[in-house]
């Protein structure tokens, strides 16, 4: 199982450049921090997690909100708003930290019995189109902030030895918007050993960068349920279900993940012999 000691080996090594990657967008971002820019225009998208400002001079730039930027529960397209912001570590992204509304909303009202209707408006000059750079950021931030999201692992694991492939779930946030719930279930096959584990994880996203960061990193744990069985005689085929081993246990992992889905996981189980006790996992979460 040399292949296996150096796949394990390329992906610490690739997890240490992610993490160094990580860490110095966020120092990037907190410098970026100092410094506090306002800028007033009228709101020609809006999301649950962000807005898209056109200043008076057709110029879009696009908002993220987080836990602390103060804002109306309601904005609708086309207030006029004046947005106190922040530099994100992402170029054309920039996180919100005051918005107030202020003047109309930007519909054109209805007429009353006796009273005359507002000039239309059609022959005014037409507000440049939000470009496709913010509208498909935009969209990966709303994607990154779906409730359920679902996607696929592999990697490997360490004592005993096998290759695994999973599927996995994302809930969530649940009790607090860095937690999420990934159950997700792990098949591994190795030279002896064939097991099959079901995983109730959860993880917290650590608060080390902005929520909708383009890559962030996290810890977690929870109980692991597996079932192994180990075959040393290479005449035999198959396997014999009355040969299975079940063993219980606690995960522990950590991992960094970007906004798009791809992640980089590795994880330790308590007390799951013969479970593999290490696994270095792969996946991509749609």
């Amino acid at each position: 199982m040399r292949v296996v000691h150096l796949l394990a080996l390329g992906a610490v090594l690739i997890t240490g450049a992610l993490v160094s990657t990580a860490l110095a967008q966020t120092t990037a971002a907190s410098q970026a921090g100092l410094y506090e820019t306002t800028l007033s225009g009228t709101v020609v998208s809006t999301s649950k997690n962000t807005i898209v400002v056109m200043t008076a001079n057709n110029l879009h730039q696009l908002f993220v909100f987080d836990r602390d930027t103060i804002k109306p529960a309601v904005i609708h397209e086309g207030a006029e708003v004046t947005v106190t912001s922040v530099p994100s570590e992402e170029p054309g992204l920039r996180v919100a930290r005051n918005i107030v509304v202020a003047g109309a909303q930007g519909t054109q009202k209805t007429p009353q019995p006796g009273e005359q209707a507002e000039p239309s408006t059609s022959g005014a000059p037409q507000a440049a189109p939000i470009p496709a750079a913010a509208r498909h950021l935009q969209d990966d931030i709303e994607h990154a902030a779906r409730k359920f999201r679902a996607g696929f692992r592999t990697g490997v694991g360490l004592d005993p030895e096998v290759v695994l492939l999973g599927v996995h779930a994302r809930f969530g946030p649940i009790f607090s918007p860095d937690i999420t719930f990934r159950p997700n279930v792990e098949f591994g096959f190795g030279e002896v050993t064939k097991l099959f584990a079901v995983n109730l994880d959860t993880a917290y996203r650590l608060p080390l960068t902005p929520r909708y960061n383009k890559l962030s990193a996290y810890v977690g744990g929870g109980p692991s349920f597996g079932f192994t069985h180990q075959n040393f005689d290479r005449s035999e085929s198959g396997v014999n279900f009355s040969d299975l081993s079940f063993a219980g246990g606690l995960n522990l992992f950590t991992g960094i993940e970007s906004r798009r889905g791809f992640f980089m996981e590795a994880k330790t189980t308590l007390w799951a012999s013969p479970n593999p006790h290490f696994r270095l996992l792969f996946g991509w979460t749609f």
